[in-house]
């Protein structure tokens, strides 16, 4: 089911069953006892003036095998911004993040080094697991940021909440999606895990 994902760059709202990827990937204990991360990093296309974009996205889907094993789909941006791309991580568990991260990594290198495809400063760090509809008041008020990330938090425009939005997964489970201007892969991990924190 992922390499379906993995064979073209997707469009800005093409939906993508993340849902039914991790059934697949993982048994149900891990997702019941494991809170899961993905990681979403903003690219931008340092070639893209004079290529038709048509071109240029099928000179992209004709090379993207690096992808393979490495957990991670290419998204295009929004019309507002049409030279970007999203480099997105499936959602794995907690224990595996730092694992999923290099790999992230390995293929922002690829990206950088063959297509001249570079990392901007935003990420999203996004934390789903179990929470019901009950429950999301409790587990969000148990979410501590040190100070010295603040600065870095990208406030969502049309949440109730300061850090991120919510996002029902269905009535048990939840996804909380964060937007931050960050470099280091390391203080991605801390918020990912501080984040997460909030699932018991």
């Amino acid at each position: 089911m992922i390499n379906q994902y993995q064979s073209r760059v997707l469009g800005p709202t093409e939906v993508v069953d993340y849902a039914s990827i991790v059934k697949q990937a993982y048994p149900p204990q891990a997702v019941q006892s494991e809170p899961f991360i993905g990681f979403k990093i903003l690219c931008r296309d340092l070639n893209a003036n004079g290529v038709n974009p048509a071109d240029r996205l099928r000179q992209i889907d004709a090379n993207l095998g690096f992808l393979r094993g490495k957990g991670c789909i290419i998204r295009e941006t929004s019309m507002q911004m049409p030279d970007g791309f999203w480099v997105i991580s499936f959602p794995v568990p907690r224990s595996q993040a730092q694992q999923q991260l290099m790999n992230l990594g390995a293929v922002l290198d690829v990206f950088e080094r063959f297509f001249g495809i570079v990392r901007q400063d935003l990420v999203e760090v996004n934390v789903s697991g179990k929470c019901t509809l009950a429950d999301t008041e409790n587990c969000l008020r148990g979410v501590v940021i040190p100070t010295r990330y603040m600065p870095f938090l990208v406030t969502p425009n049309n949440s109730p909440y300061r850090l991120g939005s919510v996002v029902r997964i269905n009535q048990m489970f939840m996804m909380f999606r964060t937007r931050w201007t960050l470099k280091n892969p390391e203080d991605m991990i801390v918020l990912a895990q501080l984040l997460s924190s909030m699932f018991h």
